[in-house]
């Protein structure tokens, strides 16, 4: 019975994890290089996302709006996205990832994400690290930081999506629990 129990679980947590389509994480603090192009910016928010299926890094940018008095004014905040091409994921020993993506404009991009890791950290175990570098020849000559919380998972197409995940984690659920019944 604890096999059967045993092999369930796993057939339901991997199979969740195989449908992961994309990741973002909210950045609630930055640190901005004083060579740095964004330095002109009022940023009032940024978010990081990773589009596996697109292999596609974005770094979205929230500034501050203003609005010329006695005018109506769109209330939406104006951003300014940056996208780059995903290079690399990889875990070490650790559990921790790191994601790099690079673009046209000689910025590459590098996300350490600590909230992955199973080894006592310091004091970055609850966020991740998104390092921003713009490289001119083999020298960076700006270096952004911004720091976040945990990234959030999604499945393509939401809930529709969402409830297909749970037929298809229930058909492994059976396969597994017949395959077991035959032995």
């Amino acid at each position: 019975m604890k096999s059967l129990i045993l092999a369930l679980a796993l057939s339901f947590s991997f199979g969740a994890q195989a449908l992961v389509i994309s990741e973002q994480a909210s950045l609630k603090n930055w640190s901005i290089d004083a060579n740095s192009s964004l330095l002109d910016l009022d940023l009032v928010g940024a978010q990081v996302s990773l589009n596996h299926q697109k292999e596609e890094i974005k770094l979205s940018l929230m500034t501050a709006w203003t609005c010329p008095r006695g005018l109506v004014c769109a209330t939406v905040m104006p951003e300014t996205t940056i996208s780059f091409k995903l290079l690399s994921l990889n875990r070490d020993r650790c559990g921790v990832r790191t994601i790099a993506g690079q673009n046209n404009e000689n910025q590459t991009i590098v996300i350490t994400d600590y909230t992955t890791s199973h080894c006592t950290l310091d004091n970055n175990s609850d966020m991740i690290v998104v390092d921003l570098l713009k490289i001119e020849g083999n020298v960076t000559v700006a270096q952004d930081q911004f720091f976040g919380e945990k990234f959030i998972q999604f499945v393509d197409q939401g809930i529709v999506e969402g409830s297909r995940l749970l037929e298809i984690n229930h058909q492994q659920v059976v396969r597994e629990r017949n395959r077991i019944s035959n032995i």
